[in-house]
């Protein structure tokens, strides 16, 4: 999906990527409703170094549903809502200043609509990766849309792959009903 997409990519911008990484200081306890004490492990989707120039950045993928019922309302009236809540809701789930490094919340909405911050920082990689690659100079100034482009266009592919393997998989438990 999306987090092995994107762990494919980011070499090219010089990034060292490693996935499913476990960060100690972003786990938490947390108390149920029933008054249970349970114990979150904060386990993101990727961390990337690339010294000097970029620190540890950990990435956390969401896929918010903007038809869901926390989101219709927002969702009928501003466009990119569901994207927007669920990096403000990453940010809460992971606040600044417990872990070295800072967080990369990368919202896409299952319809394919990106979060702001999931293109800022596609935006950066891009750029990182325009600069490493000698190939791509013969674009000119056209290299970093055209390679932003093809970095959105092969992430929108991963999704819809996965939401066509969901539509499958329900219409196959449909089958026995």
């Amino acid at each position: 999906g999306t987090r092995d997409t994107l762990a494919a990519l980011l070499p090219g911008a010089g990034y060292a990527v490693r996935t499913e990484q476990h960060v100690p200081a972003w786990t938490r306890r947390r108390t149920l409703r029933n008054g249970r004490q349970v114990t979150e492990r904060a386990v993101l989707d990727l961390q990337l170094e690339a010294p000097p120039e970029a620190p540890k950045t950990w990435v956390d993928c969401v896929h918010p549903f903007p038809s869901a019922s926390a989101h219709r309302g927002g969702a009928a009236t501003e466009n990119g809502y569901a994207a927007a809540r669920a990096e403000e809701d990453k940010h809460a789930r992971y606040p600044p200043g417990r872990a070295d490094g800072r967080l990369e919340a990368f919202a896409q909405e299952l319809y394919g609509r990106f979060g702001d911050e999931a293109i800022r920082f596609l935006r950066r990689a891009t750029g990182r990766a325009c600069t490493r690659t000698s190939a791509l100079a013969v674009l000119g100034e056209e290299r970093p849309p055209a390679v932003l482009g093809s970095w959105l266009q092969r992430l929108s592919c991963a999704l819809q792959k996965n939401n066509a393997a969901a539509l499958r998989a329900a219409a196959g438990a449909a089958a026995c009903w």
